[in-house]
C-alpha cells in the first residue's frame, strides 16, 4: 500500500502525536533502547547494525507505510528511492541527499560567514551585520 493510500485510510497514525520510527541504529544503544521508546513505536525491529551491508543493499525489507520518521546512520537514498519508497508525504528524515550544509549547526554557521564574504561589497543583497548581530 502506498505511503498516500495508507495516510488517507489510516490517518489517526499520523495525528496521534507518536512516531513511527525506522531506525537502523544498534539495539544496544541508548537512542534505540530509551529515546525512541518515549516517542514512538520502532516499526521494524529487526532492522539495524547488525544488518550486512548486502542486505541493506538487497534492499530485502519493504518500509512500513505507516513510518513517519526515518532516523539512520546511513543515507537510505542509497537503498530506496525518495518519495517513491520514503520521505512520502508527512514523512521526515534525518539524511537529505545533498543538503550536508544544514545538517550540523557549525556547517550552517560555516556557510553563512563565507556568504556573507561573498557579498560584503554588496549591502542591499546581504547585510552580515543583520544576519549575524555583533554582540
Amino acid at each position: 500500500m502506498k505511503r498516500r493510500q495508507y495516510f488517507v485510510n489510516h490517518p489517526e497514525n499520523i495525528f496521534d502525536g507518536r512516531f513511527h520510527i525506522l531506525t537502523e541504529h544498534s539495539h544496544s544503544t541508548h537512542l534505540r533502547k530509551v529515546v525512541f521508546p518515549m516517542v514512538g513505536e520502532d516499526v521494524h525491529t529487526y532492522i539495524g547494525s547488525q544488518m550486512s551491508f548486502s542486505d541493506k543493499e538487497d534492499t530485502l525489507f519493504d518500509l512500513d507505510p505507516k513510518i513517519n520518521l526515518f532516523f539512520t546512520i546511513h543515507a537510505l537514498h542509497m537503498y530506496k528511492q525518495i518519495g517513491e519508497h520514503f520521505s512520502c508525504l508527512s514523512q521526515l528524515l534525518n539524511h537529505v541527499p545533498g543538503h550536508i550544509a544544514v545538517t550540523r549547526k557549525d556547517f550552517v554557521a560555516e556557510n553563512a560567514i563565507n556568504y556573507a564574504k561573498r557579498y560584503e561589497d554588496r549591502e542591499k543583497c546581504f547585510n552580515n551585520d543583520k544576519f549575524f548581530p555583533k554582540t
